[in-house]
């Protein structure tokens, strides 16, 4: 017998009860819980506004940038010469001083920099101090206009010994707080410097070289030169493409604690509002007359406006980032209104306006060259597909922008030059994109309204443009028939709807001897209307197209009443002619009757129906 089948020992009796329970283990007693202890409930402490003012100022530490803004002002009130300032032909010793004083306080600020770094290994604050040296950098070459202008021949020695200060300065800082910057962002720096302090050297050659033997020479090609500013910051600009065409990947070249796109961009971001500043600045001191107003307006900077949108874009495209390159590519519209002007030609802004009308052409032909520029290079990247269609636009617009528009009231004449050239970029997508029958019937617009300008006040124009409208409808008839996509249905719709317009309208005109048309001439266009309309009809069944097809017929059936009236008029045999009309109505009748037979979907017939 196995273990399992053994009998169990009888536990219920007594005996085995006390043998159980004497060599059962003895347990400990629970011990016991104490009551929980009360929970001390603190008040939840919220930040106050002083509290994050101060974190904040902590955190990003503006007192950098607001100390050299203080030091500035204090500076221009200390050696403020009022009696040169008033006086174009005075100049102050103060001007010198100044000048040490501002390199003195860059100085400064780069070796709190580099000890910020070097030892603090503080890079927020360091980041904050080297931007704001840049501009202290480009202000230092302001001081040195006076002097250009006075034609002094300490000028041109000042603004040499600038440029080589700030390079050295610039070089001796990156090179302490050891920033490994490429070339192909340093180049662009330098570059920028070096327009800073180079440029108003050439405007002193031709305010006051070519001004002593021409003044009036000397002072066109001054402010000549004054208008091109932004354009040669522009392609300095350009030169940083390369660079932004790496994307992060740059950033692992910069031995600093930055992330990209902050740094290096930043940087870049800063000589930008130099550059502008610097422009607004040379319009106030190589613009000689009473007071310090400018005659800057935005249009000076629209070449250096597309080639910061260029650089914007090339930085999204290298992240794949479409919002980003959307933005680069559309900003700059904002210079065509920008590049109009609701105030009179005349005063100081008027004077570069002239200057800029005579030597260039008008603002806003340049803003439609840098777009179309713009647009065209970000096409061949392979941009946004918004793109062609801007094209499009931009040089049908042209087509009423001329040397002289500068506001509202100078758009135009009509120019078939842009409107062709439109239509030939049209018909390009359209061939590119072949079963596409917006493109075709745009390039057909187009090619027919640039015909229509260059042929203005000639026989093609005549009879209230008869002709090209005619040739317009056919052009889009053949696309609507050939092609099979939605807009193709919306380009016959628009036939269909223009030729019951004009078959009626000729035929009521015809009976009340509107325009001198002859009752036959009249029966031949709407018989010509109505076969076109029933051929393409076969090759395309559409509704819309039957409908006006047979609309179209009833005109035909209405104008040849017209005509059957005429001749009963002056016929022998009435009756006869009046059994052909009454045959032609009932024609017209049996064709409204099966066109809505066609429109209507119908069950087969039993008998018709297939076994």
């Amino acid at each position: 017998m196995s273990s399992t089948d053994e009998p169990s020992p009888p536990q219920d009796r007594p005996e085995v009860q006390e043998s159980f329970a004497e060599s059962a283990p003895v347990l400990p007693a629970p011990a016991p819980t104490a009551p929980p202890a009360p929970v001390l409930r603190l008040p939840s402490l919220t930040p106050s506004p002083l509290h994050r003012i101060g974190r904040y100022l902590f955190n990003h530490n503006p007192f950098y940038p607001l100390s050299a803004v203080l030091v500035l002002l204090g500076l221009h009130s200390l050696f403020h010469d009022e009696y040169a300032a008033q006086n174009l032909t005075q100049i102050g010793f103060n001007n010198g001083i100044l000048w040490g004083v501002l390199a003195g306080y860059a100085t400064l600020m780069a070796a709190t920099a580099v000890w910020l770094v070097r030892w603090g290994r503080v890079w927020d604050d360091a980041r904050t101090i080297l931007l704001t040296l840049v501009l202290l950098l480009a202000a230092i070459s302001v001081n040195c206009d006076k002097p250009i202008v006075l034609h002094l021949p300490a000028a041109t020695w000042f603004l040499v010994g600038g440029l080589a200060f700030v390079l050295v300065l610039s070089e001796a800082t990156l090179r302490l707080t050891r920033i490994a910057l490429p070339w192909s962002l340093r180049a662009p720096m330098y570059l920028y410097f070096a327009l800073f302090f180079l440029y108003p050297v050439l405007l002193d050659y031709t305010h006051n070289t070519i001004g002593d033997s021409n003044n009036a020479l000397g002072l066109q090609e001054t402010l000549l030169g004054v208008l091109l500013f932004p354009t040669v910051a522009g392609l300095i600009t350009l030169s940083l493409i390369p660079a932004a065409m790496q994307g992060p990947n740059l950033a692992r070249r910069i031995t600093a604690a930055w992330t990209w796109p902050c740094y290096p961009w930043s940087l870049f971001v800063v000589l930008g509002v130099a550059v502008v500043m610097r422009a607004f600045y040379l319009t106030i001191t190589f613009h000689p007359r009473a007071g310090t107003d400018s005659a800057f307006a935005p249009y000076f900077l629209t070449p250096f406006a597309m080639a910061i949108a260029a650089v914007i874009f090339e930085l999204g495209r290298s992240v794949g980032h479409r919002f980003t390159q959307n933005l680069a590519l559309a900003f700059p519209l904002l210079w065509l209104p920008m590049s109009l002007t609701d105030a009179p030609v005349r005063g100081a802004a008027g004077q570069f306006l002239q200057l800029h009308l005579q030597t260039i052409g008008s603002p806003m032909q340049v803003t439609l060259a840098g777009l179309l520029i713009l647009y065209v290079y970000a096409m061949l990247r392979r941009g946004p597909e918004w793109l062609p269609s801007a094209v499009t636009a931009l040089v049908c617009l042209a087509a009423v922008v001329g040397p002289h528009t500068v506001n509202a009231d100078t758009f135009g004449p009509l120019n078939w030059q842009p409107l062709a050239a439109a239509a030939v970029l049209s018909g390009v997508r359209a061939i590119r994109q072949r079963t596409a029958s917006l493109p075709w019937g745009l390039a057909a617009t187009l090619g027919v309204f640039s015909l229509t300008v260059a042929g203005w006040d000639t026989s093609w124009t005549a009879y209230r443009f008869a002709a090209p409208i005619h040739l317009w409808l056919l052009s889009l008839l053949v696309i609507g028939v050939t092609l099979k996509d939605a807009a193709a249905k919306a380009l016959l719709q628009v036939v269909g709807a223009a030729a019951v317009a004009l078959a009626f309208g000729v035929t009521v005109y015809s009976a009340r001897s509107y325009y001198g048309l002859s009752a036959s001439l009249t029966m031949t266009y709407v018989s010509t209307w109505t076969i076109a309309l029933w051929l393409a009809w076969s090759l395309n069944r559409g509704r819309d197209l039957l409908s006006a097809a047979a609309l179209v017929s009833v005109a035909a059936t209405l104008q040849s009443l017209v005509t059957t009236s005429a001749v009963l008029r002056s016929s022998s045999n009435p009756r006869a002619w009046a059994l052909l009309l009454v045959g032609a109505i009932s024609f017209a009748i049996g064709i409204l009757v099966s066109a809505r037979k066609m429109q209507t979907p119908r069950e087969p017939d039993a008998d018709s129906a297939p076994a």
